[in-house]
């Protein structure tokens, strides 16, 4: 079990899943990463709960959302952010109309 008691491992054991995914700032991965690194006991939970995860997208299989949901997601997306390193793109959709 990891060491509740101590904020680093708490603030560590909230944020795995967007550290799994990469949803964090470059900053908070890299505090977050470090603290894995070197705390053995947050390292087993991160990696229990990476295989957990893991094990319920396998058993999931391939299903995909029906065309008709997609496309409704699809068309009511009006911003993408896409972030590679320190780089932010901004893409924002604008609706022209011809009446």
């Amino acid at each position: 079990m990891a060491c509740e008691d101590d904020p680093d491992c708490r603030e560590t054991l909230q944020h795995l899943d967007e550290f799994i995914d990469a949803e964090m700032s470059p900053e908070l991965f890299a505090q977050l990463q470090h603290h894995l690194e070197t705390c053995p006991p947050c390292l087993e939970q991160y990696s229990e709960y990476q295989d957990l995860r893991w094990r319920i997208a396998s058993s999931c299989g391939c299903r995909t959302a029906p065309n008709e949901l997609r496309e409704r997601i699809m068309t009511s997306i009006t911003e993408v952010r896409v972030t590679a390193g320190f780089t932010t793109l901004t893409v924002r959709r604008t609706e022209i109309r011809a009446d």
